[in-house]
């Protein structure tokens, strides 16, 4: 619709159901009033444009889509505009926004919308507007509200804002254009996973009788406490009765409409059909080969719920703006719990004949985005979950990791391939960060990392075929050499440092004789937390560029649940199991510095905490090696392992009895028992793991002449 019209003309439009156009745009010095419509837009192009006049939109729904640059309602230069009890769903598409109002818009109310999980901003309010807010309530959006540009002014009043990453943000977004204000009251804050509030030098904000329950807001009357809400998994935000919001609001504030004191938030009530979308991640994209070499490309899909669900009809795609690459045959079950997989050569890819092909893809070796959508009504999506995937290294899968400290997942490399199965776990090594020193006390610029060889193969890190080094990228720029690459042997460790001279002054005392230490100069690592991330060369781009594939990664912070002591008190980070997954706050611990060597402390009471499992005699896979063994030997404690037993075997004049032993596990210590009778056991021969380096076997003699003996090994934690 794109109406032109006279200065007291109006346009009223009732139960409209528009689909399939760029925009809906009035553009008119009139009135315009839409109410009861839907707007389904699923290109780039607001949902609905109006340009000056006045307007009035009401009960009015959004459903979103994947389109970069796209706004439910955007209001320019609008007078008395009002916009009430909307409902906007999911504008994922980069910069796209719920409501955005700009070019001056005086006076416009918005109130009682439901907003969720847009990719951009709830509202956007700039280039002069006056706006006020009233009884929103908005989940899961980056920025809850924007307000920027000198003029622009927001009343933020009885809101309730929940998993944005910031609630409500105050700033200048170009530079010249200036900032706004914003005055928010009786407002909920809730989860804001960056912080509830931010304002910058060319702005204002205040903040009073709100409720956060993350960081304490300044102001008058604020709270610092949980809202209460009844059920936050099926975004079910209404209030609880012992909530502490209710009756807490300004007290010279408007009365609620029984009588007592203004209530804080947006008095939501709750109803299903509020939110008509499946919640959570029901079928995912599990776990993919995107690096085939000669083999081929495959996409997995997994249920992680507790019921089959028919996936016929839904889409598989490599891109946002077309999600309908290859339609899933109708009827495909994937059972509770279960598993699909499809294959770019019998499937999707160009060689396919299959069907269901509606355009042809390949995964890209050097990353991209898979999209994962349900079938389509009235051309939109009803459900969509998508993995955003990196570099990857020929032949390995990258696929979904549960972290239970975080209830969160990565996508990561994967140990092994396992299509239509049960992930196998992260890929941890060959090299990994093992210790972080990123705050030392007295020196600062003695900071330094530590990388480990936890595998048991030599490593160079330098790739001669594309003729670039291995490197550590975020935190800190360093690549390794490549006039003389370095070789890093089984179990060898070595340190990284910003300044050499400071580090040893500080540190060279304790390093262990032969370590090798690095400078990497200029730039240092946060004493706030931050990102550290070790890379090799992998495939190169369309542009004969080398991309590097992620080899270890830790996101480390200064705050609970991480360590605090390392942040200037001495101790380092140090990862505890050293060859299980790094990124994840459960397996670091604070520890004495140690750079190129074994911290003290004992590592399995936090392996068996990560693996759940419990007791050093326990056998949670009852395949008959304790908790304890499966530690030493760097064994899985959920899934049946083989142990090796010890060794005999003959010598000219005398037996020999060996076994394996581990240094990368620095807490334990190998005991080798003898027995005439199975039943009194004497040791033998015992090995500290102080006097090793990496995996090796040791080997203990039988003398000739000695008696029958049976014998065993026993670990034992220090």
């Amino acid at each position: 619709i794109n109406t032109v019209m006279g200065r007291n003309a109006t346009i009223t439009a009732d139960f409209l159901d528009i689909a399939e156009c760029d925009s809906t745009f009035y553009n008119y010095n009139g009135t315009a009033i839409l109410r009861d419509c839907r707007f389904h837009i699923p290109y780039t192009g607001d949902g609905l444009h109006i340009k000056r006049g006045t307007a009035l939109v009401q009960r009015c729904v959004f459903p979103g889509n994947n389109a970069p640059d796209t706004d439910a309602i955007d209001f320019d230069a609008v007078i008395n505009g009002t916009i009430e009890d909307c409902k906007i769903y999911r504008f994922q598409g980069s910069n796209s926004d719920g409501i955005d109002l700009g070019e001056a818009c005086v006076n416009t109310l918005i109130q009682r919308n439901l907003i969720y999980f847009n990719s951009d901003k709830g509202f956007s309010i700039g280039q002069g507007s006056s706006v006020t807010l009233r009884k929103n309530m908005v989940v899961g959006c980056v920025l809850g509200v924007g307000v920027k540009d000198a003029g622009s002014t927001v009343l933020v009043d009885q809101n309730t804002f929940v998993n944005c990453g910031t609630s409500v943000a105050v700033y200048e977004k170009n530079f010249g254009d200036g900032g706004g204000n914003a005055t928010i009251t009786n407002t909920i804050l809730s989860k804001s996973s960056i912080t509830p509030v931010s304002y910058d030098a060319f702005s204002t904000l205040t903040t009073n009788y709100c409720l956060s329950d993350t960081t304490a807001l300044s102001g008058t009357g604020n709270l610092l406490l949980d809202p209460q809400f009844v059920d936050p998994v099926v975004l079910n935000y209404q209030l609880r009765s012992t909530s502490p919001a209710i009756n807490n609001g300004d007290p010279a504030h408007a009365l609620d409409p029984d009588s007592t004191r203004v209530d804080i938030g947006a008095q939501y009530i709750y109803s299903a059909a509020d939110y008509p979308f499946t919640i959570g991640e029901t079928v995912v994209i599990n776990e993919v080969l995107a690096n085939s070499g000669a083999a081929t490309d495959w996409i997995e899909l997994h249920n992680r719920t507790t019921a089959s669900i028919n996936v016929g009809g839904w889409f598989l795609s490599d891109s946002g703006a077309d999600l309908q690459k290859y339609r899933i045959p109708p009827g495909t079950m994937i059972p509770a719990g279960g598993y699909v997989t499809f294959y770019e050569s019998t499937n999707f890819g160009a060689a396919s004949i299959d069907t269901n092909k509606v355009t042809a893809f390949a995964l890209s070796d050097i990353g991209e985005t898979i999209y994962n959508s349900s079938a389509v009504n009235d051309q939109l999506t009803d459900y969509q979950s998508k993995e955003d995937i990196g570099p990857s290294t020929e032949g390995e899968t990258l696929g979904a990791y549960y972290k239970p400290s975080t209830d969160s997942y990565n996508f990561i490399a994967m140990k092994t391939a396992t299509p239509n199965a049960q992930n196998s776990g992260p890929r941890a090594g060959p090299i990994v960060i093992s210790e972080i020193m990123y705050n030392p006390a007295g020196a600062g610029d003695a900071e330094y990392l530590e990388l480990l060889n936890v595998s048991a193969a030599p490593v160079t890190l330098y790739d001669a075929v594309k003729a670039k080094a291995w490197r550590i990228s975020d935190g800190i720029d360093f690549e390794f050499p490549a006039a003389s690459p370095l070789i890093m042997a089984p179990g060898e460790r070595v340190v990284i440092t910003k300044n050499l001279t400071l580090f040893n002054t500080s540190f060279g005392a304790s390093v262990p004789a032969g370590t090798k230490v690095f400078e990497w100069g200029a730039g240092g690592l946060s004493n706030g937390g931050e990102s550290l991330q070790l890379d090799r060369p992998g495939a190169v781009d369309g542009f004969n560029v080398v991309q590097y594939v992620r080899q270890d990664r830790v996101n480390f912070e200064d705050t609970a649940p991480w360590p605090l002591t390392p942040d200037g008190q001495g101790p380092s980070l140090t990862k505890i199991s050293e060859r299980d997954y790094g990124n994840d706050y459960i397996n670091w611990m604070a520890a004495t510095a140690s750079p190129g060597g074994f911290a003290p402390g004992n590592r399995f009471a936090t392996w068996a905490t990560t693996n759940g499992v419990s007791g050093a005699n326990g056998d949670q896979d009852g395949d008959g090696i304790s908790n304890l063994l499966e530690y030493a030997l760097g064994t899985n404690p959920n899934a049946p392992s083989l142990a090796a037993s010890p060794a005999l075997s003959l010598a000219t004049g005398q037996g020999l009895v060996s076994y394996s032993v581990n240094s990368l596990v620095p807490d334990i210590d190998y005991i080798l028992e003898c027995s005439t009778d199975l039943q009194t056991w004497m040791q033998v021969d015992a090995y500290p793991m102080t006097l090793v380096t990496g995996q090796q076997t040791r080997t203990y003699p039988i003398p000739a002449g000695a008696p029958c003996m049976f014998y065993r090994l026993r670990v034992t934690q220090k």
